[in-house]
């Protein structure tokens, strides 16, 4: 075999294994809020979904180097009045949830103020597309929505740690551009913590009291959640035409 075939395996097999060392312990994570809750069960019960392409890691990669440099930068230069933190893991354990959040910054207090009134500003990075960026922009779009389920999780993770009143959060998702470079923060609604909320207790009973490994798309409520995880020829999820799931509704 000519030696520039395996130029790009290389890589492949670098980034495959750059890709397991993210151990979420067993645990959901929280970047999976909204998604089907078939594919939750068969990831608790540790099944084995498709192995990732080439292009799917590369495109991974290239969004957490991003996020990486702009990490760098918010510890380097810091938001003035605010304690700045980076990857910090954290647990939602009543759901069994784990989260690595990008950034979040807690106002600076003195040893008289509560936690309560501290104020909390989540951060997550988002590299996407054109085609995506154009539907984040768009207000009249119901873009990102499980984008923002994963910064409510956030907020209840922190929450949970920290003790932070939820009338004082703020989120934000950091979009970059892929293709024109531009970078836009976009601000949401605290409502968003309550649909994490209600997203993982509604997921939780499922797990409890209905058989989710052996549920046909289509045949009960989240499996899928959304639709669009079942349809067209791109198969968004890890499990679809699989032993464990057709992937196609019913």
């Amino acid at each position: 075999m000519d030696i520039f075939n395996n130029i790009a395996e290389i890589y492949h097999q670098y980034l495959k294994e750059q890709d397991k060392k993210y151990d979420n312990e067993g645990m959901l994570s929280a970047s999976s809020c909204g998604g089907c809750y078939k594919a939750h069960a068969l990831k608790l019960a540790d099944k084995k979904g498709k192995e990732k392409s080439l292009g799917t890691l590369n495109y991974l990669r290239t969004g957490t180097i991003w996020g990486d440099d702009v990490e760098k930068a918010f510890q380097e230069i810091g938001l003035p009045g605010y304690e700045t933190h980076v990857q910090e893991k954290l647990y939602l354990p009543e759901y069994k949830v784990i989260g690595h959040v990008d950034a979040f910054f807690l106002s600076d207090v003195s040893q008289e103020t509560q936690p309560k009134d501290r104020q909390c500003i989540i951060v997550d990075e988002k590299y996407i597309n054109q085609w995506a960026w154009k539907y984040a922009m768009d207000p009249s779009k119901e873009s990102g929505k499980g984008y923002k389920m994963q910064l409510g999780t956030y907020a209840l993770m922190i929450h949970e740690k920290y003790g932070i009143s939820f009338n004082n959060f703020r989120l934000a998702l950091l979009y970059g551009n892929r293709s024109d470079g531009y970078i836009k923060p976009v601000e949401i609604s605290t409502l968003w913590i309550d649909e994490a909320l209600n997203y993982w207790k509604d997921l939780t009973l499922g797990l409890e009291n209905i058989n989710l490994l052996d549920a046909t798309p289509g045949s009960v409520h989240g499996v899928p959640l959304e639709s669009w995880a079942c349809g067209g020829k791109k198969k968004y999820c890890d499990y679809a035409q699989t032993e464990y799931c057709t992937g196609l509704l019913v």
